[in-house]
């Protein structure tokens, strides 16, 4: 192949001491500079896009140098050297793509390319599209098959991938500008369980799923601190949930007018259970749902001769919920808290034979409701000198706790799920006055770290194990993922210590100070 060097800069980089016999790794760097050339001789610019089709790893490779770049500005250790800097800087590589409110920073030049601000330019039209299908369907949820507009619904496809890679500390085009105005009109970032045509139906449905849980858990703890779950329309705190609301009670309706709803008798039982007014302000229509549904009840014990409707009673997954529903309620004012049932509908449920203590699904021993107990007054134990039920894997104390407390959070998903489970009314009861908390971990919290997080962790740990050192390059053959992993560590590092919003916490801090990784 002919050089992509001129004669005058062969030259130059001989004065300057520039050694010719490279190394491995230089002679990797000179083969994507190579290909960065004749990008530019295509193009006539070097900004190769970051998922760049015909050569995704100069895409990658581009995005480092200019972190390479940065690094060596702020005196990090760097892999960037003069005569690179030179030989890129000759071809016209620019170091900074974005622009900056305050002019220059870092002695970087800002630049807000064309390219982006076409790639802008289409992003806002298709937000005014989605928001105008929005209107018109009541949901942002676009089929992929969507023909009215095909370059909406692959729009919106790409949108739920930026954010997926984004949040798993891949590379990514979302904005946080753009999450909020997508969130702001009810957009949801899993992909709907009709569009699952090219990826694993069960991931996503669990996706979904933990979407539906945050926003849930928020409501729960704005009901904490107000005492109802009426949040109104113009919400400020929160848009996103005052839509979520919105959109549950539209749900609802769907489901009592027999359309096709994603509300399931699980949804119907959490809500209600934390008191969830359907029709807010309308204490009419309240006690006007309890009587329809005693009826229903009523025709169910005609039918049945009993009134054990199961949990996952697809005929009629309102009157399921219900029945849940009015078994928590009881227990709640049999323990003097805080419960929408009253003596007369008691007194109503029990003339009709409604039983308030019903097992879902086996039945358990005494035997085995007695061991059940003694592991309770394990915990309750543990609660009083600790202060909460989260007790850990390796708890000396008690080492078969920790499993017994991992077996109850399963036997109440599963009983969510409407499956066969051990755990009964009053084992729930139990478990909740103590103040047991039935997801392991609280996502909201500072200190959370993801699953994809750990696994780039362990990874590191292996290749410390077998080099001596953290230090990965920045572009490593052997694991890509990891050397871009590495470095955004470091990034996100420097903008925790600059005040600057970023996902690193000192539960990560330290493991990473732990295996000696130098920032």
């Amino acid at each position: 192949t002919s050089s992509a060097l001129s004669p005058e800069q062969i030259e130059m980089l001989t004065e300057l001491g520039f050694e010719w016999d490279l190394a491995d790794e230089d002679h990797e760097w000179m083969m994507y500079f190579d290909d960065l050339e004749a990008f530019r001789s295509r193009k006539g610019h070097c900004q190769v896009p970051e998922s760049f089709a015909e050569n995704p790893q100069l895409g990658i490779w581009v995005v480092v140098q200019r972190l390479e770049y940065r690094n060596m500005k702020n005196g990090n250790q760097s892999s960037m050297t003069h005569v690179k800097r030179k030989l890129l800087e000759d071809i016209g590589f620019i170091w900074c793509t974005k622009g900056s409110r305050n002019g220059t920073k870092n002695g970087l030049k800002p630049l807000v390319t064309s390219e982006e601000t076409e790639v802008k330019s289409v992003w806002h039209v298709r937000y005014e599209e989605l928001k105008s299908f929005k209107s018109q369907k009541g949901h942002c949820d676009v089929p992929t098959n969507f023909t009215d507009n095909t370059a909406l619904a692959t729009w919106v496809n790409d949108q739920r991938k930026a954010y997926s890679n984004m949040k798993n500390g891949r590379r990514s085009t979302m904005t946080d500008e753009w999450i909020g105005l997508l969130e702001k009109i009810g957009f949801e970032w899993c992909f709907p369980e009709h569009d699952l045509t090219k990826v694993a139906k069960p991931l996503y449905a669990e996706a979904r799923e933990n979407d539906w849980m945050k926003r849930y858990q928020e409501l729960k703890r704005f009901r904490s601190k107000e005492g109802h779950c009426n949040i109104p329309k113009g919400f400020i705190k929160n848009p996103q949930l005052a839509e979520w609301v919105r959109t549950q009670r539209r749900s609802y309706r769907m489901l009592k007018n027999g359309q096709q709803s994603p509300m399931n008798s699980r949804r119907l039982m959490l809500l209600e259970k934390i008191g969830f007014e359907w029709t807010p302000g309308v204490k009419e229509d309240i006690d006007q749902d309890w009587d329809v549904r005693y009826r229903m009840m009523e025709d169910f014990k005609t039918k049945e001769g009993h009134c054990n409707v199961p949990p996952n009673f697809t005929e009629n997954p309102i009157l399921s919920a219900w029945v849940h529903t009015q078994r928590v309620a009881y227990h709640k004012y049999k323990n003097g808290h805080d419960s929408p049932i009253t003596t007369e509908r008691i007194e109503k449920l029990e003339k009709l034979g409604f039983e308030w203590n019903v097992f879902r699904g086996t039945r358990v021993s005494e035997s085995n409701e007695q061991k059940w107990l003694e592991r309770y007054k394990d915990l309750e134990e543990f609660m009083l000198e600790e202060g909460h039920c989260y007790v850990p894997k390796n708890y000396i104390g008690n080492p078969s706790l920790y499993e017994w407390v991992h077996t109850q959070r399963t036997s109440f998903k599963r009983r969510m799920d409407g499956l066969q489970s051990a755990m009964t009314d009053e084992r729930l009861a139990r478990l909740e006055k103590l103040g047991f908390e039935w997801t392991r971990f609280d996502k909201h919290d500072a200190s959370h770290i993801t699953k994809p997080w750990m696994k780039r962790y362990e990874e590191l740990d292996t290749y410390k194990r077998q080099n001596g050192n953290c230090n990965v390059p920045a572009v490593y053959n052997t694991n890509i993922s990891l050397g871009i992993w590495v470095t955004t560590q470091r990034i996100e590092y420097m903008n925790m210590n600059m005040g600057r919003e970023t996902n690193m916490n000192q539960k990560k801090i330290g493991l990473l100070n732990g295996i000696g990784f130098s920032w």
